[in-house]
């Protein structure tokens, strides 16, 4: 009689185990949507990083063991809301899962900014003994903004989110000339890197004047883009085309939005007089 009384006053908690999904991953939030920690691998961290304990599945429910690991202190459950709750029923805490990482990514503003590491339009004197001057070269975005005016280049830019955020699945084109305004050729490298903390898989193609010189057969990484010895004829412009997409990984892509991740490419241009002029 006790026990049905008991289910009279808390509706939502069942006689039987609650069949329910172990959270591995998420945040925990109270009511009001106060921040109570972070779940990692089924383990509770409050906001200082102390492990609060851990959540196991077992017998069609998931229990909570508070406490560090190797404590079989059971201290609540796991409702199908996942609501965890003490063994008296008392309400603790709201687990929330990233359920679908892209909105996650998006939610967080997981922004994509394309970072110029190096002076735009880098030079170097020629290694020649003839070569006495500096070349002149302007690096200029499809609209013609120099990239000398811009901190940040609009390589991701999408019409659903803008310049700042991209979500998995999601793939795009970024053009860009290189005008020599030298009267001599010169031989230029285009380097490319990336800041990937948490490895999401954004990946590349190159084309210049219409012709792949990277990635040809399939996309590569922002490391393999890079190219060296290329030429471009004195007083004369080159059209690049930088294709990107970003590979799905649904593993790395949760972690990353749950974290909210950022992303940078760099890039790297470095000229000089062509040698045998």
């Amino acid at each position: 009689m006790q026990e049905n009384d008991r289910a009279q006053l808390h509706p939502s908690v069942p006689s039987a185990p609650i069949a329910t999904k172990c959270p591995k991953r998420g945040k925990v939030r109270d009511r009001e949507g106060n921040h109570l920690g972070k779940l990692r691998r089924g383990v509770w961290y409050d906001p200082d990083k102390n492990r609060r304990g851990a959540f196991v599945k077992e017998d069609g429910g998931v229990s909570f063991y508070a406490g560090e690991e190797g404590d079989n202190t059971r201290a609540g459950y796991v409702d199908r809301n996942n609501n965890i709750h003490t063994l008296t029923h008392e309400y603790v805490g709201t687990i929330v899962t990233a359920r679908f990482p892209w909105l996650i990514i998006v939610c967080l503003l997981l922004a994509v900014v394309t970072a110029l590491t190096c002076i735009l339009c880098a030079w170097a004197l020629s290694r020649s003994e003839n070569a006495d001057y500096a070349p002149i070269i302007f690096v200029t975005e499809g609209d013609e903004t120099s990239w000398e005016d811009t901190e940040d280049l609009s390589v991701f830019y999408n019409q659903t989110f803008g310049d700042r955020v991209i979500v998995p699945g999601m793939s795009g084109a970024y053009r860009f000339r290189m005008q020599n305004q030298s009267p001599d050729p010169l031989e230029y490298s285009l380097t490319f890197s990336e800041t990937n903390e948490y490895g999401i898989s954004i990946l590349y193609r190159l084309k210049r004047d219409g012709v792949y010189i990277a990635g040809e057969e399939d996309y590569v990484t922002a490391e393999e883009l890079s190219r060296t010895d290329l030429t471009v004829e004195e007083e004369s412009i080159t059209l690049f085309e930088l294709e990107w997409i970003w590979a799905h990984n649904d593993a790395v892509d949760t972690v990353a939005g749950e974290n909210e991740a950022m992303y940078y490419l760099h890039i790297n241009f470095l000229a000089q007089v062509q040698q045998d002029r």
